[in-house]
């Protein structure tokens, strides 16, 4: 027997890495996966866009359109909190009125 490493040993597998990698570059998700994501169809995608708010998409190329994976969490999260677009702007205004 020799004292040499094996392949399984000497490449050990890499962790799995975060949607949002931590060197601050923001993953652009297709409108496959945000449609899967938020549970709808990839049609709907475009009626949210204008009923909802969903974050317009980015052009990417040509025939090619992605979203920022961390303004979907972000438009997300305002829903969660019961916030819309529109009563953001509002809050927003709002608030800048009184000052």
């Amino acid at each position: 027997m020799t004292d040499h490493p094996t392949a399984l040993h000497a490449n050990p597998p890499k962790p799995a890495e975060p949607a949002i990698p931590s060197s601050g570059h923001d993953r652009i998700i297709r409108k496959k996966e945000l449609a899967l994501i938020l549970g709808i169809s990839e049609a709907t995608v475009y009626r949210w866009i204008k009923s909802e708010g969903l974050p317009e998409p980015i052009k990417l190329g040509s025939n090619s359109v992605g979203w920022k994976l961390s303004e979907v969490q972000a438009w997300l999260d305002s829903r969660a909190r019961g916030l819309t677009i529109n009563n953001a702007k509002k809050s927003t205004q709002t608030a800048e009125k009184l000052k």
